[in-house]
């Protein structure tokens, strides 16, 4: 699409009965049709356009389709043209009065007197100069639901002396219907769909502008799916996009559960504490605490951890498992084994939660 964009940007023919009408009174919107040429009356014709447009106060609103000539391409864009070099900023009010941003995207000042995008300093050039933006179907039919288009216009010399020149939308969509007859008229029908239309169309039913642009990438997702051809293209973007994701989510399913098979092997590690008890065994004096309260105390912040009742005691040898902890499958976190550095007798101890832990004997608190 902006293939055409770019050809067209060159072709500064104010079109649309800008020269006369600007120095005429307030024109609602009207709509036109013509081709475009490569240079001028009597050059080749390189394209289609269709326009809207409105004039208030000397300043001009319009709404363009560039479309190649066999219809197989083209683009949305708008324009807002003045005598003279100009900032803008552009709002809606609704029925009520209420007042809305109007977000022009990509808009940027063109012709004679512009560099790449904004405006030249010095002296005019030219007695018409142009603001243009891009502008979406959806962006073109969000606006009939308003009562008026708002420009905050300031002259290119004194920006900060802004005037709203208000343009009445009470026409908009009786004139934007007469415009999008013409074009279906000429075959572009693809250009009047909105990407919700495209994207919610079996890829078979979609204009061929529309259907050559996903050919290749449906014949990728075949293979990668499984899925024949054929079958894909009996759906719309938005069915194959679902099958596509769903099968995103399957191979993160297995990556994940493949991954917590891993960490469950980890955790398959750790020895049942109560099948290792020593106690009762009169020669270990650990066993004496059985049923006791194992905490610790920090001194430095004056607290207390408590970690439950000790309910066996154990003999870990040096280098093996005293705990297996930890692990995030969402973080690619393994579990994390630690081992005895030296041979001694750990407390087994419960928590309120019934989980079991090991604490080293000489270095648990006692009550």
């Amino acid at each position: 699409m902006n293939y055409l964009k770019t050809i067209f940007i060159s072709i500064i023919s104010m079109t649309f009965l800008f020269s006369s009408a600007m120095a005429a009174d307030d024109i609602d919107w009207l709509v036109s049709h013509e081709a475009v040429t490569e240079s001028g009356p009597g050059t080749p014709i390189v394209g289609k356009r269709w326009s809207m447009g409105t004039i208030k106060n000397d300043l001009m609103f319009n709404i363009h389709l560039d479309a190649a000539p066999d219809m197989l391409m083209g683009n949305w864009y708008g324009d807002i043209r003045s005598t003279e070099r100009f900032y803008i900023k552009t709002f809606l009010l609704d029925t009520a009065g209420k007042k809305y941003n109007l977000k022009l995207n990509d808009i940027k000042a063109y012709g004679p007197d512009a560099e790449y995008g904004v405006w030249k300093k010095g002296a005019a050039t030219t007695s018409i100069q142009a603001l243009r933006f891009d502008f979406t179907r959806e962006e073109i039919l969000a606006l009939k639901p308003f009562k008026s288009l708002v420009v905050n216009y300031g002259p290119f010399e004194s920006p900060n002396d802004t005037t709203d020149i208000i343009f009445d939308l009470t026409n908009y969509t009786q004139r934007l219907a007469e415009l999008d007859a013409s074009i279906k008229n000429a075959g572009g029908d693809a250009f009047l769909l909105t990407d919700e239309d495209i994207n919610n169309m079996p890829i078979n039913d979609l204009p061929a502008v529309h259907k050559n642009k996903w050919i290749d990438g449906v014949a990728d997702i075949s293979s990668e799916l499984s899925v024949p051809f054929s079958e894909l293209m009996k759906l719309s973007i938005n069915q194959i996009t679902e099958k596509v994701e769903a099968k995103k989510d399957a191979n993160r399913e297995a990556v994940k559960a493949a991954k917590r098979a891993e960490h469950q092997a980890i955790y398959d590690q750790k020895p049942d504490w109560k099948d290792l008890n020593v106690c009762p065994k009169p020669d270990v004096s650990e066993c004496r605490n059985i049923g006791r309260m194992g905490y610790e105390k920090d001194n430095m912040f004056n607290k207390e951890y408590d970690y439950g009742k000790i309910i066996g005691v154990v003999w870990r040898s040096e280098g093996s498992i005293v705990h297996i902890y930890g692990g995030r499958i969402d973080y690619d976190l393994d579990p994390e084994i630690v081992r005895a550095k030296s041979a001694k007798y750990y407390y087994v101890l419960e928590n309120d939660k019934g989980y079991l832990e090991l604490r080293s004997a000489k270095n648990i608190l006692l009550r």
